[in-house]
C-alpha cells in the first residue's frame, strides 16, 4: 500500500475486499488506513471471524462474481486477492468488465494478485489455468509479462470510461505479486 499512499491518501478511500475470507491474509494490514471498508466473502463460516476482526466494516456473505453485477456501491480502492481453492472461477478474470461500474470518478486504485505458478491453484489442472490466462491476457505463456498484462487491462478500462494513469507491480511473496493501477474517469463523447 506504500505506492498508493505516495499518490493518494488512503484515509480518503472507501475500500472493498471482494474475497475477504477472515481478513487475515492481507486485509488486516491495509484496512486501518482507509476511510471505510466493505468485505465480501462467499463462505458463511468466515462471517463470525470477519465481524470480530473488522467490527466497523460492512460485511456481506455473497458470491463476489455475482455481487459485482448487482451492487450499486462505489469504491476508491478494490483489492482483489481471490482464493485459489475455489473451483468455479479461475483467478479474478470473471470480475471484468463489471467491476468498472463500481469505481468512483478517480483517481481510484485496483490491486490484483498476479499468480505466477499455475500449480498453486487447487481444484484446477495447470492446463486449465493456463488456458484461462491465455484467453484473458491473449498471451501464449503461463505467465503474462507485465507489459502484456498492462495492455490487457487498458482496453476494458477505456471501454468502461477510465484511463490508467499509473501502474506498478510489487512482490507479495515468491509466487505472487500485486499489480496495481491508478484509474481516472474520462469524459465520454456525447
Amino acid at each position: 500500500m506504500k505506492a498508493i499512499s505516495e499518490r493518494a491518501d488512503p484515509a480518503e478511500m472507501d475500500a472493498l475486499d471482494p474475497f475477504a475470507r477472515e481478513g487475515d491474509r492481507h486485509t488486516c494490514y491495509w484496512s486501518p488506513l482507509v476511510r471505510s471498508l466493505t468485505l465480501w466473502e462467499i463462505l458463511p463460516q468466515h462471517e463470525k471471524a470477519l465481524r470480530r476482526n473488522f467490527p466497523e466494516a460492512v460485511i456481506k456473505i455473497t458470491d463476489s462474481y455475482e455481487e459485482v453485477k448487482r451492487t450499486d456501491q462505489r469504491f476508491d480502492l478494490i483489492v482483489i486477492d481471490n482464493d485459489m481453492t475455489r473451483t468455479d472461477h479461475v483467478e479474478h478474470f470473471d470480475l471484468f468488465p463489471e467491476i468498472y461500474r463500481m469505481l468512483n470518478r478517480g483517481p481510484v486504485y485496483m490491486v490484483r494478485n498476479v499468480i505466477e505458478d499455475p500449480y498453486l491453484h487447487r481444484g484446477w489442472a495447470p492446463e486449465e489455468v493456463n488456458e484461462a490466462r491465455k484467453r484473458f491476457y491473449g498471451h501464449e505463456s503461463e505467465v503474462a509479462p507485465v507489459p502484456v498484462m498492462a495492455r490487457t487491462y487498458v482496453r476494458p478500462a477505456e471501454g468502461n470510461g477510465f484511463r490508467i494513469t499509473w501502474s506498478c507491480i510489487a512482490p507479495r511473496n515468491e509466487a505472487i505479486c500485486y499489480y496495481t493501477e491508478e484509474l481516472v474517469r474520462i469524459a465520454r463523447p456525447r
